[in-house]
């Protein structure tokens, strides 16, 4: 696959989005085949009280967190510790599977679903089940597709840009998150609400778009709204919030210096706006839980994490139940995990800081860029040959998907990095321009620099990921 990319144009290019469908189902297809022949229910028989079907294919993938997240769809938050799982996610499972209960109650014969009885499949609770499972696979197909599209517009002036985005959706299938973007997990439906918003961002400040004044600020807002939902679904969303701080200072700025300015005030006010949609994506899911254990009937004792001066649910369970902060996972008995994400971690700060090595275009020259675009020239002739405000743009996006690592690195439990990194663009990018260039990596290993070692990485580590996921097995 990588050679037609690299020789002459091939077949994935002339149909790129059949090519990639295809790749999707095959790829995803194999995957299955490994959970559903791994051996045995693993040490943990969680999945036998909320899948009593064990032995199917929906009962494989059931594991993990995937406990949580459809035993809350069944019967919403009872415990203090499944608040760390996505309420929003949850609830939308069980409003799927509400949906699908009433189609199978609905008329006079029952359908058969791998074996089961619809209305035995209902009872057993396997429909959250099968309702994750369908999310998964559906929100990760439509974010390859997106996925191509943002990376079209991001290169747009670069010749190689059908390839890279090609190349790039590719990657996003074979990504390392493997069985979890198709259990039932947040992760798929948060990499389509990501990308989806990364690329009505990128819209909204393209200095090719001829009709910007008209649409950039709807643009920003619709992404805005996107990456707040994105928030809503994991709580790392939060961290492309940069994007908007970053862009209403300098509009701030130059507001204050051209007070005039129609361009810098509708700037200004649509990334306030949208930063407080991302913002609003963390906040009101802790306020929902605010409400329900700290402003409840009098007399009834309200929990330790109330009396705090930001009460967040989430970092009290975090902190309280899985021991989650600074340095709190530097033990020698979790060595081998850190040696598990060491390759993730790797190529997320490679590839962040690959966005920043052409000098000649940085984010102090987004003022100008922003406000000045009749002076700019259409490409930038730098070592990747896209135009200055995408270059800015990539820089932009390149500062969550550091953070990411860092906080990975020091306070997350840090082999859950190989599937958050899932949602972030960049990698895909510097990954697929590692392709196609005869120019490597600077890293000093060698196989950061040797692209296609990345590749092997991520399609065994994910085959055998699967195989370990679906018999309950670490890690996760």
């Amino acid at each position: 696959m990588v050679d037609s990319f690299t020789r002459t144009p091939a077949h994935p290019l002339k149909h790129p989005k059949v090519s990639l469908v295809i790749m999707f189902f095959a790829w995803k297809l194999l995957l299955l085949l490994v959970a559903f022949s791994s051996p045995g229910q693993g040490y943990d028989t969680s999945t036998c009280l909320i899948a009593p079907s064990i032995s199917t294919l929906p009962g494989k993938l059931v594991r993990w967190d995937a406990i949580y997240f459809t035993q809350a769809a069944q019967r919403n938050y009872i415990f203090e510790q499944e608040w760390a799982f996505s309420l929003v996610f949850s609830q939308l499972l069980a409003y799927l599977a509400k949906g699908t209960f009433l189609l199978l109650s609905w008329g006079t014969y029952q359908l058969t679903i791998a074996g089961i009885a619809a209305s035995k499949l209902a009872m057993a609770g396997d429909v959250e089940a099968l309702a994750g499972i369908a999310v998964a696979h559906v929100a990760h197909l439509i974010s390859v597709l997106v996925l191509y599209s943002l990376s079209k517009l991001m290169f747009n002036s670069d010749p190689k840009a059908s390839q890279i985005a090609v190349l790039s959706a590719s990657l996003h299938i074979f990504s390392p998150a493997g069985i979890f973007l198709s259990a039932p997990y947040a992760e798929s439906l948060f990499c389509l609400l990501q990308f989806c918003g990364y690329y009505y961002f990128v819209r909204g400040h393209d200095d090719g778009n001829k009709h910007q004044d008209l649409t950039s600020g709807l643009d920003t807002l619709v992404s805005g709204l996107l990456l707040g939902l994105a928030t809503a679904i994991r709580s790392n969303g939060l961290l492309s919030g940069v994007l908007f701080a970053y862009t209403a200072t300098i509009s701030g700025m130059a507001l204050i210096s051209t007070w005039r300015s129609r361009i810098a005030l509708q700037e200004f006010v649509t990334s306030v706006f949208g930063g407080v949609f991302v913002a609003l994506g963390a906040i009101l899911p802790q306020y929902v839980a605010y409400r329900d254990y700290c402003t409840g009937p009098l007399g009834l004792e309200s929990r330790p994490w109330c009396q705090l001066s930001v009460p967040s649910i989430y970092a009290w369970i975090q902190s309280h139940y899985w021991n989650v902060g600074f340095l709190r996972y530097w033990t020698p008995s979790n060595i081998p995990l850190f040696l598990l994400a060491a390759p993730m971690l790797l190529c997320l700060t490679q590839s962040s800081l690959w966005a920043w090595n052409d000098v000649s275009v940085s984010l102090n020259n987004s003022n100008k860029a922003i406000y000045s675009k009749s002076s700019l020239p259409k490409e930038e002739t730098g070592v990747d040959n896209i135009g200055r405000s995408h270059r800015r743009l990539m820089q932009l996006i390149s500062v969550p998907q550091l953070a990411l690592a860092l906080l990975a690195l020091t306070s997350y439990h840090v082999q859950i990095i190989t599937r958050l990194s899932s949602g972030y663009p960049l990698w895909y990018w510097w990954l697929a321009r590692m392709i196609l260039s005869e120019k490597r990596g600077t890293l000093p290993l060698a196989w950061v620099r040797k692209p296609y070692i990345v590749l092997r990485w991520m399609v065994i580590y994910a085959i055998i990921q699967g195989g370990l996921f679906a018999s309950f097995l670490p890690p996760a």
